[in-house]
């Protein structure tokens, strides 16, 4: 699935709901699993080492509902699934492949709160937050200070709508933004395509189990 097709499943649901409802309700918990695509903000450099700048990701959550109205708050973690590529040198723009297998991990944590709005079945949301990014980045038999182990923090954006199926089972789609500085960009290919963001956009479907 395409991020051009989720962002557009999440603006029909939402264009399509009716009146908002704020009645005041009680906590609630949702857990939750989501899967989808993330763009990494790192397009060239990631293009370069592995010919790809969209992977897939996977993930879940805990989101507690109905703190006072509409707000909510939210930690979920998520993987983007490895990046198998290959060490390169740039020159003048050009790609030089070296053919020492590369190897790119990537786990966010994330902690944000936000407020939701009820227009019947369909809840529409926005938050943000701080993410915590565990990068690494490493080739067998390299040398010492070659491979990437970082933990950095960020800003985090949110939105999505979540559907109720039933009352407590909700189907809905999200996208999250996280801006991580820090990691790449002082050195490497990524400094060569003066790309300093880690993060970047994902959207994802989402099925929640919860109040």
């Amino acid at each position: 699935m395409t991020l051009r097709r989720l962002l557009f499943t999440i603006l029909v649901l939402a264009a399509t709901a009716p009146a908002p409802a704020f009645a005041q309700q009680s906590l609630g918990i949702r857990g939750y699993v989501l899967f989808g695509v993330a763009q990494l903000a790192a397009k060239d450099t990631f293009e370069a080492v592995a010919d790809t700048s969209q992977q897939p990701v996977f993930g879940g959550g805990i989101q507690v509902t109905h703190i006072w109205r509409g707000v909510f708050a939210d930690v979920g973690s998520s993987q983007i699934q490895t990046i198998d590529g290959e060490r390169v040198f740039v020159d003048e723009g050009e790609v030089f492949e070296l053919g020492i297998p590369l190897e790119v991990k990537m786990r966010p944590l994330d902690i944000a709160g936000g407020w939701r709005l009820e227009f019947g079945r369909v809840s529409p949301y926005v938050g943000a937050g701080v993410t915590f990014f565990r990068y690494e980045e490493s080739s067998e038999d390299a040398d010492v200070g070659e491979n990437v182990e970082e933990n950095k923090t960020g800003p985090l954006f949110l939105g999505g709508v979540d559907v109720a199926i039933v009352s407590w089972l909700h189907a809905g789609g999200e996208i999250r933004y996280r801006q991580v500085t820090g990691i790449l960009g002082e050195g490497g290919v990524s400094a060569e395509f003066g790309e300093d963001n880690a993060g970047g956009l994902s959207a994802a479907v989402r099925i929640s189990i919860g109040r």
